[in-house]
């Protein structure tokens, strides 16, 4: 077997997610007026990890979800909803 890991469903699954809320999460964080770095301040993560999950190259876990629907004030089915344009 090579070094190539084969993409599985579950991986192209975590990155409908990842690319479907990111910008959700980035366009509720500028609608609240806050920066990158307060929001990660409030999440307990790093500016950088802030980063990745708005420009979809992560998905977040469970818990940063909750954490991501407290601070920013929205339901974990406003940022999974598939419907576009929903924030």
């Amino acid at each position: 077997m090579g070094s190539r890991a084969t993409r599985t469903h579950r991986d192209s699954n975590m990155d409908w997610v990842a690319e479907r809320i990111g910008p959700r999460i980035r366009a509720r964080r500028v609608e609240l007026g806050m920066s990158m770095r307060e929001l990660a301040r409030r999440l307990g993560v790093s500016p950088s990890f802030v980063s990745r999950l708005e420009n979809g190259r992560c998905p977040p876990s469970v818990g940063t979800l909750c954490a991501l629907t407290s601070v920013l004030g929205i339901s974990a089915s406003q940022l999974l909803d598939s419907k576009p344009g929903t924030t």
